[in-house]
């Protein structure tokens, strides 16, 4: 990764340098450095998608059984069984997780909007 950092780090240099008679100040250790840090940081945000949009599917299921559509296996009048405190629990465990993605989600676009209005585009 080291090498191909420096490789396109170096690209980079020779295009700003052509297209603005600098380089941009571009560091290739320093962009690893900023890589690197992202790598630590990133992990818990990295999941299985499909995982995530099953969990998020079964989470929407779950609110709507738990504002008054009742799961089933009731009894033989239609009244059905109320979701256990387990499996309440569970599903605000997915919406909260949902919840923190989306928030990354926002601050990945805040980021790249800052980034390019910083840069002119």
């Amino acid at each position: 990764l080291d090498d191909r950092v420096r490789a396109l780090v170096g690209e980079r240099k020779q295009w700003f340098l052509h297209r603005y008679g600098s380089d941009g100040g571009l560091n290739a250790e320093s962009v690893l450095s900023e890589l690197k840090a992202a790598a630590q940081r990133l992990p818990p945000w990295v999941c299985d998608t499909t995982q995530y949009l099953h969990d998020a599917k079964d989470a929407v299921v779950q609110m709507v059984k738990l504002h008054g559509m009742f799961k089933d296996g009731g009894d033989d009048e239609g009244r059905g069984v109320l979701p256990t405190r387990e499996e309440v629990a569970e599903t605000w465990e997915k919406i909260k997780r949902i919840q923190s993605i989306e928030k990354l989600e926002k601050l990945m676009i805040d980021t790249a909007k800052e980034q390019s209005a910083a840069m002119g585009e």
